[in-house]
């Protein structure tokens, strides 16, 4: 790794991955407890837009290199063999195959929409940012003693599904997530929460007109059957693929008026992101 790739880490990334995690976040900055010196109050500043440091307390800044040199007490060198172990840029990442005794994660802090990684993340799936901080959260969390950040959609019974780049998770309990529209007689069921805010991307609005009935996992389908009969019909926007297919055969067996728009609106493409993705400009 050369300086010029070193420097593409972002700060944040790398202090989490050293089990340092931020007191308080504000827009585009990150505030910590100094990690070079104990202290009671964040005096450690990040700005994530510039990917530089700032310690008050020292009266010093600069770079990741220079912030890995003063952590790890080495020279460029070993600062640059220290960072080359970073993986995963812009995100906090781990293998999500639970284990026996695996912790569950905990969620520490919860606010609105500021990272600039997860920001970017949106704008690779299209998503506007208006509907994003009507509908999602800037998560902090932790799992097995370490910090990572998410965006977060919450279910009906308090839980988060948590989404970046990297990762794919919820934190317990995990259930679907029930939108009220402006009209409540016909009901549209989504697969996952980008599909939902996809079509508000698409239909141009900020509200549904349907309620709307997002799964979360297919897994959910079963908790939504009791649902379906409160409603005079059923728009099914789920996935082009066998899972999906399913699904939309088990809520058809259930309501005669269930009609899979899937197949009409983006018959070409695996789910609704991926079809505005490659659809709008």
């Amino acid at each position: 790794m050369n300086t010029f790739q070193a420097k593409k880490i972002q700060i944040i990334n790398y202090l989490q991955e050293n089990n340092i995690s931020p007191q308080r976040v504000s827009k585009n900055k990150a505030f910590y407890k100094s990690p070079f010196r104990k202290e009671n109050e964040a005096s450690f500043k990040v700005d994530t837009n510039l990917n530089l440091w700032y310690d008050y307390g020292l009266g010093k800044g600069g770079n990741i290199i220079d912030l890995c040199m003063l952590i790890k007490k080495t020279d460029v060198k070993g600062a640059l063999k220290e960072l080359s172990t970073v993986k995963y840029n812009g995100f906090s990442f781990f293998n999500s195959k639970k284990e026996p005794g695996t912790p569950v994660i905990k969620i520490n802090h919860v606010q609105d929409i500021q990272n600039k990684a997860l920001i970017q993340y949106l704008e690779t799936r299209k998503i506007p940012m208006k509907l994003a901080k009507i509908y999602l959260k800037e998560v902090y969390y932790k799992l097995k003693n370490k910090q990572f950040f998410a965006l977060a959609f919450e279910n009906d019974k308090g839980g988060f599904e948590l989404r970046n780049k990297y990762f794919k998770g919820a934190a317990s309990p995990k259930y679907y997530t029930t939108i009220k529209g402006t009209e409540n007689k016909h009901l549209n069921i989504f697969e996952g929460v980008y599909d939902f805010l996809s079509a508000l991307a698409f239909y141009k609005t900020v509200r549904p007109k349907n309620t709307s009935i997002i799964l979360n996992s297919t897994a959910n389908k079963n908790d939504v059957l009791n649902e379906l009969s409160k409603f005079n019909s059923i728009f099914l926007f789920l996935d082009n693929d066998n899972t999906g297919t399913k699904v939309a055969k088990l809520f058809s067996e259930n309501h005669k008026k269930a009609i899979n728009k899937s197949n009409s609106i983006y018959p070409d493409y695996k789910d609704f992101n991926d079809f505005i993705c490659n659809k709008l400009p």
